[in-house]
């Protein structure tokens, strides 16, 4: 018998979609040890998506910080030392993912990478974004995008 929850047929603007999170074996964070921890930076205005997202990254061993709006997380990533990687919905009310690339493309913290995660993606200024998902994605394609981002910067802004 399988060990953990599933949220299944969930609604996010009209497309279902299905996950399983397993709550079997170690919890991969408490396997890093000594090695500092990837900080990410989740921005989603969908509630559901950004809490999937944050459980899922928090059970691979990353540090996870989100917020509701582009506004929120261009505050908490302006204020913040330093994120690994910034995931930002495309289209949110106020400030758009493109608004938040753009902001952190002319800010000190510039070459932090930032991936585009959206249903529309026509929308998407593919020139300040290192990657993009559309929604829905699998949970291997998203693994495979924030391993390969994240892994050349292990211990880059270690705190020790």
């Amino acid at each position: 018998m399988r060990q953990g929850f599933c949220i299944n047929e969930a609604q996010t603007l009209n497309r279902p979609f299905s996950i399983f999170l397993s709550c079997k074996g170690p919890n991969l964070a408490q396997k890093k040890g000594n090695v500092s921890m990837h900080r990410v930076l989740i921005i989603e205005d969908e509630q559901d998506i950004r809490d999937i997202l944050s459980i899922v990254l928090a059970r691979l061993g990353y540090d996870v910080v989100s917020a509701e709006n582009g506004k929120e997380g261009v505050d908490l990533f302006n204020n913040a030392p330093f994120f690994d990687l910034v995931i930002t919905d495309i289209r949110m009310p106020g400030m758009s993912g493109n608004d938040v690339a753009k902001h952190i493309r002319a800010s000190r913290k510039s070459d932090t990478p930032v991936i585009a995660i959206t249903g529309f993606p026509d929308e998407i200024e593919k020139d300040v974004f290192d990657s993009s998902l559309q929604k829905p994605f699998s949970l291997k394609d998203f693994k495979k995008v924030i391993d390969h981002l994240t892994k050349n910067s292990v211990g880059a802004h270690s705190t020790s």
